[in-house]
This record gives structure tokens, C-alpha cells and sequence, in this order.
């Protein structure tokens, strides 16, 4: 049989062609988002698990008994100064990734920058960001990055990006394209580094 130490691109593609022959092939434009006890379609909870294909799945489980934390209400109290109109947009900004249906994120253009100074709650949202989605769904990519194939295929299958520490300066026309066509869902090439 074929020994996985034998990478020549003969046996390489072989198994890429048997692959394709005997498995069925995903294309989808919209993934469900497991979690545990349930999954979310286009922003709305379901309580049983999905059991087909999905790439993602986050570790939290949905209960609506549950209280809203206080630390959460105090972080987003202290990012929109209490303003209630700016709340609600931050909510539908921070729940946006939880749709993942390519039309409507077509429909919905949306790419979010979160600037200000220091000590203003920035990395504590971002943290949150982190512990609520998960590592495994977010990639890290700065705006230079995602002009980049090579670090682009990085955001493959990710919910969001959280480029962090982007610098305070105007973005190429270049940069700008790209983050165009990421906020309309278009396709994109990436190339994939083995």
C-alpha cells in the first residue's frame, strides 16, 4: 500500500484523486455553527445538533435562563457610553458572525474597525470575542495580511478576524479591494502552503 513518507507528487495526487472519488464533496455557501446541545442557522438557535458536515462549532451551550453577566453589561455599558442606539449596533456587529450565509452577508456588507486610545476596553472586547467564538473559528489577520494568498487562506472557515493592533493609517487601494470583496462574500484565491 501507499506509506505516508512517500510525499512524491505522483502519490500525492493519487490520493487527492481518491479522494475525490470517494468522498462527497461540500460546497456550500452556508454552514450551520454547532454548539454543544444545538446549532445556529443564519442567527437563530436550534436545540438539537446538526449531523451533517459544518466547520465550525462552538464550546457554550444556549440557555436562556441564563442571567446576563454583569462584567458583560459593564463592558458594553462602558464601550457605548451607555448609549442605547450605539449598543444596539455594537450587539449586531458582535452577532453578525453568526451568520453564515453567503447571500445575506452579500446583502449586509460588513467590515468593523474598533479604534480609540488605550485602556478603553478594546482588548477586553476582543478577549471576549475570543472566549465566545472560540481560537479555532477566529483568524488574526492584520489588512496587510488579507492582501497576502499565502495568509489569506488562513481565514478559510472562520467566522471572523480580529486583526489586532492595526495600524493607524490609510488603506491601500489594493487592501481596500480586498476587503471589499471579503465583506460581499465574493471568491477569492488563496493559495494554500503545505
Amino acid at each position: 500500500g501507499l506509506e505516508f513518507d512517500d510525499l512524491s507528487i505522483p502519490n500525492i495526487v493519487e490520493v487527492y484523486n481518491q479522494c475525490e472519488l470517494k468522498s462527497d464533496i461540500v460546497e456550500s455557501n452556508k454552514f450551520p455553527i454547532n454548539c454543544v446541545g444545538g446549532h445556529i442557522v443564519d442567527g437563530q438557535y436550534f436545540d438539537f445538533t446538526y449531523t451533517g458536515f459544518t466547520p465550525f462549532y462552538i464550546n457554550y451551550s444556549y440557555d436562556e435562563s441564563v442571567p446576563v453577566s454583569d462584567a458583560v453589561e459593564q463592558l458594553l455599558n462602558h464601550l457605548t457610553s451607555g448609549d442605547e442606539q450605539y449598543r444596539k449596533l455594537l450587539l449586531q456587529v458582535l452577532a453578525y458572525p453568526l451568520i453564515y450565509d453567503f447571500g445575506f452577508k452579500r446583502h449586509h456588507r460588513l467590515i468593523s474597525f474598533i479604534v480609540g486610545g488605550g485602556k478603553n476596553g478594546k482588548g477586553t472586547l476582543i478577549e471576549l470575542l475570543t472566549k465566545l467564538y472560540g481560537e479555532n473559528n477566529i483568524s488574526t489577520c492584520t489588512i496587510e495580511d488579507l492582501t497576502d494568498q499565502n495568509m489569506l487562506n488562513t481565514c478559510k472557515n472562520k467566522l471572523l478576524n480580529i486583526g489586532n493592533d492595526i495600524e493607524d493609517s490609510a488603506i491601500n487601494t489594493k487592501a481596500m479591494k480586498r476587503l471589499k470583496s471579503i465583506s460581499t462574500a465574493d471568491s477569492i484565491n488563496t493559495r494554500e502552503l503545505y
